[in-house]
């Protein structure tokens, strides 16, 4: 009995790990992207349901756009912003892992050659 009892409490503690971590990725973000060109502020937004992921990131011209193909995997999330500051579009992909409460975020874009790692923390 006691061995039932202890095998449904360790199962339910081992399925509900992977909803805590996408929940707390919820939520809005702030941080600062440091490049070539200076420093900007970003602010991130995201909603998790299951593996998917939605929400906008500010751009550098002070708009908000929306991500492109989120994706969430355990403490883990992806997705790409489309860029389009004269006419000539370009994709930022954005892969970041949830640590101790931060985000430790990687942006990469392929065209420029230019790979950023930087952090945001929950908005207070």
């Amino acid at each position: 009995m006691k061995r039932g009892i202890l095998a449904s409490a360790l199962l339910v503690a081992l399925s509900a790990g992977p909803a805590f971590a996408q929940s707390s990725i919820d939520g809005t973000w702030t941080g600062t992207i440091q490049s070539s060109q200076g420093d900007y502020p970003v602010v991130m937004a995201f909603t998790s349901d299951g593996p998917a992921l939605t929400g906008t990131i500010s751009d550098f011209q002070g708009g908000r756009t929306e991500i492109e193909n989120g994706s969430v995997r355990g403490d883990t999330i992806a997705f790409e912003q489309t860029f389009d500051p004269d006419g000539d579009a370009f994709s930022i992909s954005y892969v970041g892992q949830l640590l101790d409460g931060e985000l430790a975020m990687v942006l990469e874009v392929p065209e420029m050659g230019e790979r950023i790692e930087f952090s945001l923390r929950p908005e207070d």
